[in-house]
């Protein structure tokens, strides 16, 4: 029985999953994401009893994730460059990555 619900699984992901596309995606703007992100107030504020500070927190987070996040800008290429040749350097020389913090 266990090999039929890999069969089953490896069909299910070639068939749907493998064929999915883009059609229906769409790339949303700021006012996109506001827009989806008040339709949550009834469920998560009235029905579910949350404050409405937390609803907030996680719009902010779900609008602007780099300012929550470890990702830095670059000041130019060059500084890219020097982290890359870095990261390259670690990688190929211990034949794996490691965390370097």
């Amino acid at each position: 029985m266990q090999l039929n619900n890999e069969m089953d699984a490896a069909i299910d992901y070639h068939r749907n999953l493998r064929a999915l596309t883009t059609d229906y995606i769409q790339e949303l703007s700021y006012y996109d994401k506001k827009r989806i992100h008040n339709l949550k107030y009834f469920t998560w504020v009235e029905q579910q009893g949350k404050d409405l500070e937390e609803l907030n927190a996680q719009m902010n987070s779900i609008l602007f994730p780099l300012e929550r996040s470890n990702i830095r800008a670059y000041k130019s290429i060059e500084e890219l460059q020097i982290d890359l040749d870095s990261f390259l350097t670690t990688i190929t020389t211990e034949g794996r990555i490691r965390d370097t913090n």
